[in-house]
């Protein structure tokens, strides 16, 4: 039998579950709407991604330059940002692909096996 689980480099952050208004990220349970980078997690303060303000996307921001795609898991529904946000990331060379919650976390641990330059934002279900 081949084992096809994805290789995470070490040090990465890889979700490991979610569900029931959580995520399970390298160990650690969060029980709220978050943004992982390969090495870190942020709490995403807005309620959904509509409702998302310019300050909700600071992080993202600052770490611009280590990402090239931005996954938005929207939750059962798919939202979008508001047109600043939009330009916003899209003036910093990142690409935005909005999908439900659970295929943003495979999505995200099969771009991070990969060593692409990937974040996701995601909204708890």
């Amino acid at each position: 039998m081949t084992d096809i689980t994805p290789l995470i480099p070490a040090g990465k952050k890889i979700i490991e579950s979610y569900g029931a208004g959580a995520f399970k990220v390298t160990g650690e349970k969060f029980e709220n709407n978050i943004i992982i980078f390969p090495d870190s997690i942020h709490k995403f303060q807005a309620s959904n991604i509509e409702n998302a303000k310019p300050e909700d996307i600071a992080e993202i921001e600052k770490k611009a330059d280590e990402i090239e795609v931005l996954l938005v898991g929207c939750g059962k529904n798919t939202e979008f940002f508001s047109n600043e946000i939009e330009a916003k990331l899209k003036s910093k060379n990142i690409s935005i692909d909005y999908m439900d919650t659970g295929a943003a976390c495979r999505t995200y641990n099969v771009l991070l096996s990969e060593e692409r330059k990937v974040a996701v934002v995601l909204i708890a279900v």
